[in-house]
């Protein structure tokens, strides 16, 4: 167990203190959306085919691939997705 404000195996991310302890303790599946929920976005997406999507906070990217998905299944020539999320320093154009 990790204890203290500056154990060892804390990672500092953009400021925030972020325990490794937490990655190990299966955080991924209490802040990720769900499967069906992604399925819902992507299928959502699929439907109305939009040319931008803005998606705030990234978080471990699992919302992020079901609108790719999405984006990429409708035509990619002209899709763009957007995040925007405070824990990440830089920005890149893809």
């Amino acid at each position: 167990m990790i204890e203290g404000d500056n154990a060892p195996g804390d990672l500092q991310l953009a400021g925030f203190g972020v325990r490794s302890q937490d990655f190990l303790d299966h955080s991924f599946a209490r802040v990720s959306v769900p499967v069906s929920d992604s399925d819902v976005l992507r299928d959502l997406l699929l439907a109305e085919k939009p040319g931008t999507v803005i998606e705030i906070g990234l978080a471990y990217g699992s919302s992020a691939l079901a609108i790719a998905e999405a984006l990429v299944a409708a035509g990619p020539d002209q899709a763009r997705h957007v995040i925007i999320d405070a824990l990440h320093a830089h920005g890149q154009v893809a």
